[in-house]
């Protein structure tokens, strides 16, 4: 029964949104597989005759409602019959911060379809054409929120590509695990390959070359991409990548500790007991009931990210998403070997500092005892996994990065390494391992880049919290130049989902640039295509062992960048890591007095030179 209300809600939908179509928008493809009713659209209305064809809200799997909540997706085979395809699907649930509510539906594995030319005859037609490429992207949000109408296809609808976004469960329906078969995990993981399965079976109807897909993904979705390269059952499903600003190996990616974040979210729902009964119990609970408690264990803007993948190997075996641990995946070489795009933004950690500050209040930021003995340990609590022993590590980060200052006379500076210091714990540190393993153990080519271009006018994703904190009183020069987290996307898709801002003649040029390289690489495998619109600029060369380098995206012509951040990077792989061993040695030790002692003093001594070591060594920041 309630399948048959889904199914006639979702039929009334379309019905209603196509009666509302003007006839002139209307678009009727004729697939194989089934008749699909879409829209027409012009690129530009102001620059050119060229239109697109939009086909959105096809639903791939089947809903993942009552018994199939927890559950793998089931493929949804097209029937033969009409499809509506002209008003996008519902999201999958998540938080509104901006309501302070719960929205979303269960049913939402939806995607949609963009192309510039469709199969048949007459204007705008395929007839002799060849199969256009295809990127599939998935977008970001920490996997707690977001949807696939989130960017639009204006921008690579100027080239002959065609376009698919894609909606997947997101946060404890997406993403929670007891560890075991009760709630095996990684259903979001799931549902994006189940998209690609889709598109394998069925892109050929609308013109795309199902032997020409690249997956590209921002954030969360450029991490879902990294694990899509490492999951056998993603393996041949496409024929490139595109990473941005996410890893694998980032700490927010794998939740190492699935049952107790399963258990928390039981307590607060009352849900109690073993995994089965724990399952059992939350199934029975609303969607708002397990987002609620979702949000509540956040502590500051999306972090800590809990509802993440798990390494899936031991309950699911040979049908895992995740055979093993995404570093030692790639040191062994289990990973699609196709070729790679992977690049960050310049000031990565511009955007969450802006977020903290405004949670946290502009007179506790120049408070020094609240900066140094609770905002600093919160935050390193809530970007690393493991900040274990918290003293050890917490005055490690202060010689890095907050050495003798002044926080309440000192406020750029303040902002500066905050800035960097939330950028190089949560995206560079993990990036830079991703590219050195890429560079000695991928087959295929990897180009790395940084996105550079900013202007006081640009757009940004953070423009209006950082026009809050100017109205504060506050200015600093990242506000006008820093390119932060998400940035990019302005110049990859248009339009931007409740952005208004708009972009500049120069702006415009860098976008045309950045889509026509990530066209020519889903085309080609190589990104050369369009850095001829840069006035004498040089090659994009692959990264290769010991030669991380990458290109700088924006309008000036500028020669290849090597080791982004590559010092700050170590930091926190390498340095941080063997302080902390040495803090958990004396703390093991301080059981046993006369041993203890000894042991103390020789440590002591080698992590007063750890420290002078580091910063020496490392306060020549890479840039």
């Amino acid at each position: 029964m309630e399948i048959f209300q889904w199914f006639l809600t979702f039929i009334l939908t379309f019905e209603l949104s196509w009666a509302q179509l003007p006839s002139s928008s209307r678009i009727t493809l004729q697939t194989t597989d089934g008749l699909f009713i879409g829209t027409k659209e012009p690129v530009d209305r102001d620059r050119s005759r060229r239109e697109y064809y939009s086909f959105t809200g096809i639903p791939y799997a089947k809903p993942p409602i009552l018994e199939r909540r927890w559950q793998e997706p089931e493929l949804l085979e097209i029937d033969g019959g009409t499809h509506h395809a002209t008003s996008f699907g519902p999201k999958c649930p998540q938080y509104d911060s901006t309501t302070k509510s719960v929205t979303g539906s269960e049913n939402c594995l939806f995607l949609n379809i963009y192309t510039p030319y469709i199969p048949g005859g007459g204007r705008g037609i395929q007839s002799a054409r060849p199969l256009l490429p295809v990127v599939v992207f998935f977008h970001g949000g920490g996997f707690q929120k977001g949807s696939a109408d989130t960017v639009g296809p204006k921008r690579f609808m100027r080239h002959d590509v065609i376009l698919v976004t894609v909606n997947y469960r997101l946060g404890v329906l997406g993403y929670l695990s007891t560890g075991d078969d009760a709630i095996a995990g990684n259903f979001g993981g799931l549902d994006q390959i189940a998209s690609l399965k889709w598109v394998q079976k069925y892109i050929r109807g609308f013109g795309g070359n199902p032997g020409r897909v690249t997956i590209a993904g921002h954030s969360a979705g450029g991490a879902a991409v990294h694990m899509l390269m490492l999951s056998p059952r993603a393996l041949g499903l496409f024929h490139g990548a595109i990473i941005q600003s996410g890893s694998a190996f980032c700490d927010w990616a794998i939740n190492e500790k699935p049952f107790n974040y399963a258990e928390k979210i039981g307590e607060i729902v009352g849900c109690f007991g073993g995994s089965f009964e724990l399952a059992s119990c939350l199934q029975e609970k609303s969607i708002e009931e397990l987002i609620e408690a979702q949000q509540s264990l956040i502590s500051f803007s999306s972090f800590p990210v809990l509802s993440s993948p798990v390494i899936d190997v031991d309950w699911r075996g040979e049908d895992a998403f995740l055979h093993g641990k995404p570093k030692e995946l790639m040191d062994a070489g289990a990973f699609a070997q196709v070729p790679v795009i992977a690049g960050v933004t310049h000031d990565e950690g511009l955007s969450i500092y802006a977020r903290l500050h405004l949670e946290v209040g502009a007179e506790q930021f120049k408070d020094q005892d609240y900066f140094e003995n609770q905002l600093l340990p919160d935050l390193i609590t809530n970007l690393l996994d493991n900040a274990e022993p918290l003293d050890v590590t917490v005055d490690a980060v202060k010689a890095q990065y907050f050495e003798e200052m002044d926080v309440e006379n000192e406020t750029k500076r303040v902002i500066t390494e905050l800035s960097e210091m939330i950028g190089d714990s949560m995206i560079y540190s993990c990036h830079w391992d991703m590219l050195e393993r890429f560079a000695v153990d991928s087959r295929s080519p990897v180009y790395s880049y940084v996105f550079s271009h900013k202007t006081p006018a640009s757009p940004s994703l953070s423009s209006s919290e950082i026009r809050r904190i100017r109205q504060m009183g506050i200015h600093h020069p990242l506000f006008n130049f820093g390119v932060s987290h998400g940035d990019d996307l302005f110049y990859l898709f248009e339009p931007i989902k409740g952005s208004n801002e708009r972009m500049g003649q120069e702006d415009e040029r860098v976008a045309d640039i950045m889509t026509r390289a990530w066209v020519s690489f889903a085309t080609t495998g190589s990104p050369a295509s369009g850095l001829h619109l840069i006035p004498n600029s040089v090659p994009w060369r692959p990264i290769r062992p010991g030669n991380i380098n990458y290109y700088n995206l924006t309008s000036m012509p500028s020669p290849m960048g090597e080791d982004f951040r590559k010092g700050e990077a170590l930091f926190w792989l390498r340095t941080i890591p063997y302080i902390q061993q040495l803090g958990t040695t004396i703390t093991d030790l301080q059981a046993y007095p006369t041993y203890f002692w000894i042991a103390f003093g020789v440590a002591l001594f080698l992590l007063l030179v750890a420290i002078i070591l580091l910063i020496l060594l490392w306060r020549r920041r890479s840039y």
